[in-house]
């Protein structure tokens, strides 16, 4: 089964706004991941037509980590999902 934490699909694309709230002896705030597989939003199109979600998100990095929190992968995964 896909990791998303291993995978060279994942990318962290952005970091959140730092604030006082999160602005923790100078780690980084979470980070955005999202896959950069090239049939990763045709998958999650097809399989959730009617999402409103960001296609392609994966999740949070946690505080002073480049590695999305998840375990395992989407259900939308597209090596997962290889014939979509």
């Amino acid at each position: 089964m896909p990791n998303c934490r291993e995978c060279p699909y994942m990318r962290v694309t952005g970091y959140a706004n730092v604030t006082a709230n999160n602005r923790y002896r100078g780690k980084h705030p979470r980070g955005d991941c999202m896959c950069e597989h090239p049939r990763a939003a045709e998958v999650f199109r097809r399989l959730f037509p009617r999402s409103n979600r960001m296609a392609c998100f994966i999740g949070f990095t946690s505080m002073n980590d480049n590695k999305p929190q998840i375990k395992t992968c989407p259900k939308w995964c597209p090596l997962k999902n290889p014939e979509g």
